[in-house]
């Protein structure tokens, strides 16, 4: 079974190498993370690994739709997460007051890192296609972005602790009921994931993506959370396994009720 659209030979090795990459990667993080390792490109290891998933995301939504829409579908959700996170760390609004450190890969302008942006991407996009495709127009206009939000809020719990706590991606400043994270850091996730959701429909107004099309970015996103749950249990914090399992059941259910042929165009 194909796990993706085949355009051209080129684009078929294309995609397959930048898929392979991204899985080895992956594979070897969890080993590197298992064993307490530490790599000889530092902080570039979680970023190549942000834009491997990235990259895999953005040559899967090609193979499915024209060009130019997968650019602006792609620059939108980096450039509008990114300008978000930027504010955000220079004022404290929306999120709360936090700033990155060095530990993410190269930074923008010394404040935001680059993977941060490809992160709202690999996150959000993913919940999209899955919520999307799930409901196949069975809802009003605005549940997909609202589900697509409550999943984009749920992975930032799982996210948060390995991301301040173990890696030190980013720290907060005072204490917030989670981890140390304040509750308008997760309004802030819900509006946003929201907007980006809403945005999609707008400018990529696709048919739902069938199940077997939905492997791909099911898989992007569950490894990448599996890598954050892993961190995060093995330094204590369970509280990420039980939302970690409320989050892999609710993918589950929504995989299972999107459709295993493709609605027309």
């Amino acid at each position: 079974m194909s796990l993706f659209v085949y355009r051209s030979k080129k684009f078929n090795r294309l995609y397959g190498l930048a898929l392979v990459l991204y899985t080895v990667w992956f594979l070897v993080g969890l080993f590197v993370l298992g064993f307490g390792i530490e790599t000889p490109i530092g902080p570039w290891a979680d970023f190549i690994y942000i834009a491997l998933a990235a990259l895999v995301l953005f040559l899967h939504l090609s193979g499915q739709s024209h060009g130019g829409s997968t650019l602006l579908i792609f620059l939108l959700f980096a450039v509008l997460g990114g300008v978000v996170e930027l504010v955000g760390t220079l004022t404290g609004v929306p999120f709360g007051s936090y700033g990155y450190s060095d530990q993410f890969g190269p930074v923008i302008f010394g404040v935001l890192p680059w993977a941060i942006p490809l992160s709202w991407w690999v996150v959000v996009w993913p919940l999209h296609c899955l919520v999307h495709s799930a409901l196949a127009g069975r809802g009003s206009v605005t549940m997909v972005p609202v589900l697509t939000a409550v999943g984009a809020v749920i992975v930032d719990l799982i996210l948060e602790p390995a991301a301040t706590l173990v890696r030190g991606y980013w720290t907060w400043d005072g204490d917030g009921f989670y981890y140390g994270v304040p509750w308008t850091n997760f309004l802030a996730w819900f509006v946003t994931a929201f907007i980006l959701s809403f945005l999609a429909q707008l400018f990529l107004p696709h048919s739902p993506f069938k199940r077997e099309e939905l492997r791909v970015p099911v898989w992007v996103l569950l490894s990448t959370v599996s890598t954050f749950v892993l961190m995060s249990i093995s330094h204590g914090k369970w509280w990420v396994l039980l939302v970690a399992v409320v989050f892999f059941v609710g993918v589950r259910r929504l995989f299972k009720q999107a459709r295993s042929t493709s609605l027309s165009q």
